[in-house]
């Protein structure tokens, strides 16, 4: 390197770290403003950054297995739709280009064939669609919440900058460049931002200690969120970007200064080109908070419409749990078949228990899809739902019987096959195949077998029709279902019900009890209420509107504050003007009026362009609505309304300050 750039290097950084000495003097001066700033854009920058390690540790890092870009799961792909989880058994025949298609009834019809199987990467299956769909607009929504802090802080810089225009003059007049200045007052701010980058980063850990009981129900099992690398590199990423967005404006600003000015006395008042870029920021932060506030609305109201949503089941004192019976003590259907009859009849025997039953799948929580059912006979066959339940399933959760009867304690293995249908599979039954009646009507369906044995086609009459059960979420469409009886197809894996007489919750020690009497090594796992079952259904529709709402709240108040800072800035700029109003006969409510006049025309053009910003929201927030419309006239009229009212409230003081102006003490001071 030659010596005239090591001569230039060092004057670089002997101007930066003057600078820097500098600035932090300057920031020691008006503590108060200091900490104004970095409690702002702590507040944004720790949000974001906690928002962004979610997205981290759910999008962006690999599973913490080895090679996971070789991991997938396998599925069972039917003819018809959907896909239903396979058995190892299954997938070795799969490995070795076999498939079974025998049974205890001869070769599976065309309809039970071209079954095949379908592979996705492990990863994605980690994070559905709808989460991932919340964790994106929860980040955008923290990004926005950044974005308002950035706007407000530029404007704390802007009305600090109009305080300094005589010593930006005076050092211009001593020789300073416009690029001297504009460097000193960069400088100034990155030291507020990287203060504030720390105090984010503090903040960011707070937020995910105190979420992690949250994010640990919320969040993949693979999901591990931490403040890693990545994560402090987005915060140093997202301080330096403060600088930029939030910092050059206000210096290049603060330095414009005529060489002709120095000796002048301060101007009084902010020019109208300044004035207006203030203005214009805030109604910038209003329109950004509007289409936050809208869309937290519309997530509010899909969400109470989807707790209004009639799962088809009372699960009010429903008890659920779960439990695996072990292919050494129930090596074959028939013992599997014993151990449930033993086992009802000892929980129903339980005081405080009113009903008990067993299921292979509970409700809201999904249903094995694909199985394949037609009239005997045909070549095609249509998909169904198939739920495997006992004689009490209907009883314990009261679903109504439409037609026919349910299934009775004598539907056991060895008598004759029946199933019972939902009315969304009797109306296409009706439609499709004209079958109006379909009550005592034979249907030929595969079910599955039990432990390794493959499942297999039978035929069984159809003896009742019932009220349809939301087999999946309550967003989720009414799905065609038979329910065969448990007692004739036997599963390892099953769900108890229990329906207490009182809280469910004192009848769980007596429950273990029986269970421990029919096998005292039979653990019970996932011991829940169904209405938690129901909540956790709703789960991924009420963490986006909770989510969202909070940062609307944030990004208002932060709005709010934005226009309070203006319009206060203003009132003390304009108290000779007020004053003059005053002394020449203007009441103190047309000086408050004249304020908020100020404050509603900002508020109006912030409501307006944050309703078209909704508007182009709409694409977005459309899958995660239930039953309402992303242009919801009522939604988008309360997130107006509320907007209105926190920019008004927020005006208020400032107009109340300028409505106690003294005149003849202003005309006096200022001459």
């Amino acid at each position: 390197m030659s010596n005239n750039h090591r001569s230039r290097h060092c004057v670089w950084g002997d101007g930066f770290l003057r600078d820097l000495r500098f600035g932090i003097t300057s920031l020691g001066r008006d503590p108060a403003f200091a900490v104004l700033v970095i409690g702002l854009l702590a507040l944004g920058i720790g949000a974001s950054t906690a928002m962004f390690s979610v997205v981290n540790a759910t999008l962006l890092k690999p599973p913490p297995f080895p090679e996971p870009e070789r991991m997938v799961r396998v599925w069972e792909a039917p003819p018809h739709s959907g896909r239903n989880p396979t058995t190892t058994l299954t997938y070795l025949d799969w490995k070795e280009q076999r498939v079974l298609r025998a049974s205890l009834a001869g070769v599976m019809p065309a309809w039970k064939e071209d079954w095949g199987f379908a592979v996705d990467p492990f990863a994605q299956g980690l994070v559905g669609d709808t989460p991932r769909r919340s964790i994106s607009l929860a980040f955008g929504a923290v990004l926005a919440v950044m974005l308002i802090a950035c706007a407000n802080v530029a404007n704390l810089l802007l009305a600090r900058g109009a305080s300094r225009r005589k010593e930006m003059a005076l050092r211009a007049a001593l020789g300073a460049s416009r690029g001297r200045l504009v460097a000193q007052l960069l400088t100034e701010c990155l030291v507020l931002c990287l203060l504030s980058g720390a105090a984010g980063v503090a903040l960011a850990n707070l937020l995910l200690q105190g979420t992690a009981p949250l994010l640990a129900r919320s969040l993949p099992f693979t999901a591990d969120v931490s403040l890693d690398p990545r994560v402090l590199a987005f915060a140093a990423a997202m301080a330096m970007a403060v600088v930029v967005v939030a910092g050059l404006l206000p210096s290049v600003q603060t330095s414009s200064v005529k060489l002709s000015e120095p000796l002048k006395q301060e101007a009084r008042g902010l020019s109208a080109s300044r004035a207006s870029v203030r203005r214009t920021i805030v109604i910038g932060e209003v329109a950004v908070s509007v289409v936050l506030i809208c869309g937290a609305a519309l997530l509010f109201k899909s969400l109470a419409r989807l707790g209004q949503v009639d799962a088809g089941v009372r699960i009010d004192r429903v008890l659920t749990m779960a439990t695996d019976l072990p292919s050494s003590a129930y090596p074959d259907p028939q013992s599997a078949a014993r151990f449930y009859e033993a086992l009802v009849q000892r929980l129903r025997a339980v005081p405080g228990v009113e009903e008990a039953s067993i299921s292979k799948d509970l409700p809201l929580q999904g249903v094995s899809w694909g199985e394949g059912m037609a009239l005997p006979g045909a070549t095609e066959g249509f998909g169904i739902g198939l739920k495997l339940v006992d004689a009490g399933y209907f009883r314990t959760l009261q679903i109504p019987l439409e037609a026919g009867r349910g299934i009775e304690d004598g539907d056991r293995e060895g008598t004759p096959r029946v199933v019972v249908i939902n009315q969304e599979l009797a109306r296409h039954l009706s439609s499709e195949l004209g079958m109006a009646d379909p009550v005592g009507r034979a249907v030929d369906m595969s079910v599955p077998g039990y432990g390794p044995i493959p499942e297999s086609r039978v035929t069984a009459q159809i003896i009742g029709v019932i009220r349809s059960e939301r087999t999946s979420g309550p967003e989720a469409p009414l799905e065609r279902v038979a329910y065969v009886p448990l007692a004739q197809v036997p599963q390892q894996g099953i769900k108890l019900l229990v329906r207490a007489a009182n809280q469910p919750g004192s009848a769980m020690p007596a429950i273990r009890e029986a269970v421990r009497q029919i096998d005292p090594n039979l653990p019970l796992a996932e011991v829940r209420t169904m209405e938690q079952v129901k909540e956790q259904s709703l789960l991924w529709a009420r963490q986006p509107a909770w989510v969202i709402g909070a940062f609307a709240a944030m990004a208002g108040l932060l709005a709010a504050l934005g226009l309070y800072g203006v319009l206060a800035h203003a009132v003390v700029q304009q108290r000779r003007e007020i004053g003059i109003r005053m002394a020449l006969g203007a009441r103190r409510r047309e000086v408050v009026s004249y304020v908020l006049r100020g404050a509603l025309s900002m508020l109006v053009v912030g409501l307006a362009a944050g309703l078209a910003g909704a508007m182009a929201l709409a694409r977005v927030l459309k899958s995660l609505l239930f039953e309402v419309s992303t242009l919801d006239p009522l939604a988008l009229g309360v997130a107006c309304f509320l907007m209105a009212v926190v920019g008004m409230l927020a005006a208020w003081v400032p107009a109340n300050r300028a409505a106690r102006v003294d005149p003849m003490t202003v005309l006096r001071d200022e001459g």
